[in-house]
């Protein structure tokens, strides 16, 4: 130790006051040894000096390597957002507890081993808020020994503002302020907390910080609850209930939110959601099933009544839906889907379309045939089309059966005319009301009639079933098109019953349908038309041929598509035939007649004609048919006379090629074996190869010596003598 006697009797203090090096009397200054760094040190954040601890902390360790520094520096960290904490310095507490989370959260975890440590347990902290804290830990970390309080940290606030001036109503409304204030900046904090340990490989390799995440997910529930109506909290909260797995102490979490329950009032936010989440997080679907039907009926209750009520009674019946579809208990799920099906048909239908387990199409179709009451067949209807839909265009299941098909073209037709049916029920109340029957009538009719022009133009839920009907028709073919007709019949879907005719071949009928029920002359010309031309496109298609073929067996496959003789003729004696049913189609007929004479063998058409047409409007057909048989007979004659002078002309080349001699002598050798010929068998190609019989290539028309093909490349026998 060093003593200095000042001059003059001055009272001085010399040296830095942090350093506290000197210590100095009313005469003299002694000069100590300078105390070490880890007591300076620890004198600061004790006192929680922080801006003082991190100044000679960064003086102290200026040239230390990099990572050693952060390992120091996160310890200095740890220790001063404590002695902040202890001090009412509440704001710094939690700014050097977010940093102290940062550098972990900056770690790159993955890459660390099992014994990776991140720091101080959680616990020590929310220890000293009694409403925090879940267990019996016992915290390492201890207040000052100044302070007296250690059980809380509203005791050690207490003691604090115990000390400061003013009234016990102010210095108690302070304390509540500042604890509120604390907990609430405590959030962030937590959030970063439960990120990290919530880290999949700590969660999958170190069981040890399974209580500390419990703590802290029970801790940022509580949290969650007092400050719901904070924007954004809701969506936190419930993303906390969500996780996979939740942590939270079940039976405090189930209190606190059962309480906040009961004690809510014009709050914004229903906590009700929020304990089914609870109950979901432990897969507890009964309970939670049970919970939701309880609170539908306290929503169906008279005194209830708003469009809040109806939402909340949409977002139950969505939370059942979406707990049943995702559950792989069957038992579980047929019996609690009846009573959603009983509610609301086409919000349950989810269940079976959003569902993993393999359930047979007939068992669900009859479940919601019994489970939907009669009083809303309709709503039932559509739930059955909504399911059959998923399974045939989304599934595409080998459970789909033809019949299937087929009652999902039923349940199209039924909708459709319960849809038509009220239309008209509120057309006549209209024309009622408007008292201009006639008027509304011939409106009727119109509206009537354009829906017939124009399938699917029909505005809202009617044109789009229209729409689904006549593509499932047109896509699916394995369906019985006579049960689909017979539903028809009782119907005005014309364009639906002509795409079935169609398909049936029963194009008569289809034709009537044109002409007599939508009196559409030109539709009916044009559906002849497009049958020839579809059949047409049908024989093109079978004349893809392989590459191998023979060219003669190409010719008799071209000749039998393209040679075939067009049936369009009979169709529009079809059409002809139908004009003449209906006087009113008659003209429509005998255009026909006229336009197509050349394609009408006049003769049936004679047959067809019925007996009291006016002989003037079959002048015109007949004279046309005369000029084209004369035409036709004169150009018979011309290729009949061709086709003689071909044949003889072929008979000629026929006969020269068989008079050609071919001279095989005993010598002579086989230019496939390479041996005598003899008194062997020969094979005699028409190039005038001779080869043994045996020698001969599978095929005859191709030489075995020069890979000829004769069919391909013919010998001129006309060059031959």
């Amino acid at each position: 130790m060093y003593t200095y006697i000042l001059s003059n009797e001055m009272k001085y203090m010399s040296g830095s006051r942090s350093m506290g090096v000197y210590v100095a009397s009313h005469y003299s200054v002694e000069l100590l040894t300078p105390i070490s760094y880890q007591r300076q040190l620890s004198q600061l954040v004790s006192g929680a000096r922080s801006v003082e601890a991190f100044d000679l902390f960064d003086r102290k360790h200026e040239n230390t390597p990099q990572k050693e520094k952060q390992v120091l520096r996160r310890k200095l960290l740890e220790d001063v957002c404590f002695s902040c904490l202890f001090r009412m310095r509440t704001k710094q507490a939690v700014e050097y507890l977010i940093q102290y989370e940062s550098v972990n959260l900056n770690e790159d975890i993955t890459q660390q081993d099992q014994d990776f440590d991140i720091g101080f347990d959680a616990r020590e902290v929310l220890y000293y808020f009694p409403d925090l804290r879940i267990g019996n830990y016992i915290p390492k970390k201890q207040p000052p020994s100044d302070v007296k309080g250690t059980g809380s940290i509203q005791e050690i606030y207490g003691q604090i503002l115990s000390k400061k001036s003013g009234t016990d109503k102010e210095k108690s409304l302070e304390l509540y302020d500042t604890l509120l204030q604390t907990k609430s900046m405590l959030r962030p904090w937590l959030e970063l907390r439960r990120t990290l340990l919530r880290n999949e490989k700590l969660l999958n390799h170190n069981d040890r910080y399974d209580l500390q995440l419990i703590s802290v997910e029970t801790a940022l529930l509580i949290l969650f609850i007092q400050d719901i109506d904070v924007s954004g909290i809701e969506g936190k909260l419930e993303q906390l209930l969500k996780s996979d797995p939740c942590m939270c102490d079940f039976k405090l979490a189930q209190k606190i939110l059962f309480q906040a329950y009961t004690m809510q009032s014009g709050s914004g936010t229903d906590m009700r959601f929020f304990l089914t989440l609870l109950y979901k997080s432990r897969n507890m679907v009964v309970a939670c099933m049970d919970l939701l039907m309880t609170f539908y009926k306290e929503e169906n209750e008279p005194a209830n009544k708003g469009s809040s009520v109806t939402k909340n009674k949409t977002r139950i019946i969505q939370e059942a839906v979406d707990l049943l579809a995702n559950t792989e208990n069957e038992g579980f799920l047929w019996k609690y889907s009846k009573w959603v099906m009983e509610i609301d048909p086409l919000t349950g239908i989810e269940i079976f379309t959003k569902t993993k387990l393999l359930l047979q199409i007939d068992h669900v179709i009859k479940f919601i045939k019994t489970s939907v009451s009669d009083r809303v067949e309709m709503k039932a209807d559509m739930a059955v089309q909504k399911y059959l839909e998923h399974m045939i265009h989304e599934v595409r299941s080998n459970l789909i059966e033809p019949q299937h098909y087929t009652l999902l073209s039923l349940k199209y037709i039924d909708l459709i005319c319960q849809l038509q049916a009220k239309e008209k029920n509120n057309m006549l109340y209209n024309d009622l009301m408007s008292q201009s029957t006639v008027t509304s009538a011939a409106s009727t009719r119109s509206r009537r009639r354009s829906s017939y022009t124009a399938v699917g133009s029909e505005e809202g839920m009617l044109g789009e079933l229209r729409t689904k009907l006549v593509m499932h028709l047109s896509e699916q073919g394995n369906q019985s098109h006579d049960t689909i007709l017979e539903r028809l019949e009782s119907t005005d879907l014309y364009y639906e019953k002509i795409l079935i005719f169609q398909k049936l071949s029963r194009h008569q009928d289809a034709i009537r349908v044109f002409l007599h029920d939508l009196n559409n002359n030109k539709g009916a010309e044009n559906y002849v038309l497009q049958q020839e031309l579809n059949k047409t496109n049908s024989r093109r298609s079978r004349s893809l041929i392989v590459e191998d073929k023979d060219a003669q067996e190409q010719d008799t496959i071209l000749d039998r598509i393209y040679l075939h003789k067009s049936n369009r003729g009979d169709l529009l004696l079809l059409l002809i035939k139908t004009c003449f049913e209906n006087y009113s189609s008659m003209d429509f007929g005998v255009d026909i007649m006229n336009r197509y004479a050349r394609e009408l063998d006049p003769l049936k058409v004679l047959e067809i004609a019925p007996s009291h047409i006016n002989t003037k409007a079959l002048y015109s057909f007949i004279t046309q048919s005369v000029r084209f048989a004369v035409s036709n007979r004169n150009n018979a004659k011309i290729s009949c006379h061709l086709a003689e002078s071909e044949h003889r002309m072929t008979a000629d080349v026929m006969n020269n090629a068989r008079r050609r001699k071919s001279v095989i002598q005993k010598e002579t050798k086989c230019p496939v074996c390479n041996k005598s010929i003899g008194n062997s068998v020969v094979c005699v190609y028409p190039d005038q190869t001779a080869v043994h019989f045996s020698c001969h290539n599978s095929n005859i028309n191709i030489n075995p010596v020069t890979g000829r093909n004769f069919l391909r490349e013919p010998v001129n026998f006309q060059n031959k003598k």
